[in-house]
């Protein structure tokens, strides 16, 4: 469920096809001499076609990066053979307990239903009002600042771990806005560099490309990944039964 890597590799690959295209561009206009204008023209437009599908086809793959870990994550399932029964033995021990429930008991209750990412969701909801006890409550659906907002849920371990998955989610879904039309839309300073040129190839710059990437998305993609690393050490002790 890591994306660094990825997303890294579809940058790296479309900063090497825009000096491709750059350089390109630079010997058909040495060709002034050879050509005439209308050819090179000709010439000019068909490059500059061909680049705006590599810009398209970078873009959907940034998306479809992020798409796939949402959809991995969402599908997550704990295959435990008594998954079943320690869900009705976990629910039956949360009602008897009452407000007597501690969140070092609920965490030994919920912890072989770890990593099976609908019932985790179910859980948090069962037990929110019972073991929140922090000065601001967090929504139980997803949340859009969940950058911001995490860790507010940590005074209790049982619910930021049922909580990881469903964080992780919504740190993907903010990146993914961020990373619609990384490399297409023009009018947003962190993609291209507007250069008053009439095509997409034209106005993009290497440079703003990667300081968009480091200044603009790298934080988030970090946080997202030392996340997941915190929850999937938690959810170990369910490792070997979760796809």
């Amino acid at each position: 469920m890591k994306i660094k890597a990825d997303i890294q590799a579809v940058i790296t690959e479309f900063i090497a096809s825009k000096k491709i295209y750059d350089e390109g561009k630079i010997v058909l206009d040495a060709q002034q001499a050879v050509y005439t204008p209308i050819y090179l023209n000709q010439l000019r437009a068909k490059m500059d076609n061909a680049f705006e599908q590599v810009v398209h086809e970078a873009d959907a793959k940034l998306n479809g990066i992020i798409q796939k870990a949402i959809d991995k994550i969402m599908t997550r399932k704990n295959r435990r053979s008594d998954f079943n029964d320690s869900v009705s033995t976990a629910l039956s021990y949360i009602n008897a307990m009452g407000d007597n429930l501690t969140d070092e008991m609920a965490l030994d209750l919920v912890q072989p239903l770890l990593g099976d990412y609908q019932t985790m969701r179910r859980f948090y909801i069962v037990l929110y009002d019972k073991l929140y006890i922090g000065e601001m409550k967090l929504p139980v659906s997803d949340y859009v600042n969940v950058f911001d907002m995490r860790g507010i849920a940590k005074e209790s371990q049982t619910l930021f771990a049922l909580q990881g998955y469903v964080d992780a989610v919504s740190m993907l879904k903010a990146i993914q806005v961020k990373f619609d039309g990384f490399f297409s839309k023009r009018d947003t300073l962190f993609a291209m560099e507007l250069s008053g040129t009439s095509d997409i190839a034209s106005a993009i710059n290497i440079e703003s490309v990667k300081k968009a990437f480091e200044t603009h998305t790298l934080k988030e993609i970090n946080i997202y990944e030392a996340h997941i690393d915190e929850i999937e050490k938690i959810y170990a002790v369910n490792a070997g039964v979760i796809a």
